[in-house]
């Protein structure tokens, strides 16, 4: 989006796994297309913990953008079961030995900041996807690194953070 090239800071976001797609299944490109631009970043009333954390964030760091799409959002797990549940382990690295895109992502948008919504538990799958390469380091000295951690990787932002999911973040 050109909002996102024009923004202050560039944010990516990403999140744990896809965690089913609002109850949508289909193998046709076109209505997964279609049906993804009708999800319009969750303003069409589907506003999850996720999403409120993720615009309220965004307002913070780009005050002047509103909500407009001046952000991205992906995935770590870039699939998840037809219920909705996210993939074992094996699995996962099956499929990021096939479909390792997250990487890409982060080159390809050249975000400012990339926060990680996902928690420690997701470290391993990240580390698979990053080549092992990456690593997690204490943030600030009053936070234990386990809820805040600065992620480091060549693609990564200076700027590139792990904190837990929002809907943990509530409890």
């Amino acid at each position: 989006e050109e909002e996102y090239a024009k923004s202050k800071f560039k944010i990516l976001f990403v999140g744990k796994e896809c965690n089913g797609w609002v109850g949508y299944v289909s193998d046709n490109v076109e209505e997964c297309m279609k049906h993804y631009d009708n999800f319009k970043l969750s303003k069409n009333g589907n506003r999850t913990v996720f999403w409120q954390y993720v615009y309220w964030v965004n307002s913070l760091l780009n005050p002047e953008q509103g909500e407009g799409n001046n952000f991205l959002w992906t995935n770590i797990s870039k699939f998840c079961t037809l219920d909705g549940e996210g993939l074992e382990w094996t699995v996962h690295n099956e499929t990021v030995k096939h479909f390792n895109c997250l990487i890409d992502e982060v080159k390809i948008t050249n975000p400012d900041i990339v926060l990680f919504f996902s928690g420690p538990y997701y470290d391993d799958k990240m580390k698979v996807q990053f080549d092992g390469e990456i690593s997690f380091n204490k943030g600030f000295d009053d936070i234990p690194q386990r809820e805040l951690a600065r992620v480091e990787h060549s693609v990564l932002a200076r700027h590139s953070y792990r904190v837990y999911h929002p809907s943990s973040l509530q409890r």
